[in-house]
């Protein structure tokens, strides 16, 4: 380890196919390479992320298998509001209040259109669908 002109923190020195790299850490503070990439690769993120101010809706690609066991993908979607706590640091939740709502089904609306319209296919099949048992719902109170 070497030390540098800040108090506290050190700096060391491994080497990858680009050449040497230099990590800064803490005094006593040990890391090392396998263990971010440990991390880096455990930590999943969204496929698609969509923000109106501290409302959010986050598009997660899953893996499963259906009833006759072959592999099959589909995704969820996940909602949070952002906010600061008495400490000042950025915490999320799920609780919404009645203002969040309107950005809340605008998030929801994108997060949808992303999922039904990534594929032509579904961008096709699905709205269609949805489109004729609406009419079917309008029919049936008109009527």
């Amino acid at each position: 380890m070497i030390s540098t002109s800040l108090p506290g923190v050190v700096a060391t020195t491994s080497s990858n196919n680009s050449g040497p790299l230099t990590h800064y850490l803490r005094e006593g503070e040990i890391k090392s390479d396998k263990e971010e990439v440990e991390k880096m690769e455990n930590t999943r993120q969204p496929e698609k992320k969509f923000s109106a101010g501290p409302i959010s809706a986050a598009v997660w690609k899953n893996s499963g298998k259906n009833k006759e066991g072959q592999e099959v993908e589909y995704r969820t979607v996940t909602l949070q509001r952002g906010y600061k706590d008495k400490n000042d640091e950025w915490q999320n939740t799920s609780s919404l209040r009645v203002n969040d709502l309107p950005r809340a089904e605008l998030v929801l609306r994108k997060a949808y259109e992303y999922i039904v319209l990534r594929d032509t296919t579904d961008a096709v099949s699905i709205p269609e669908k949805l489109l004729s048992s609406q009419e079917q719902a309008y029919e049936e109170i008109v009527m």
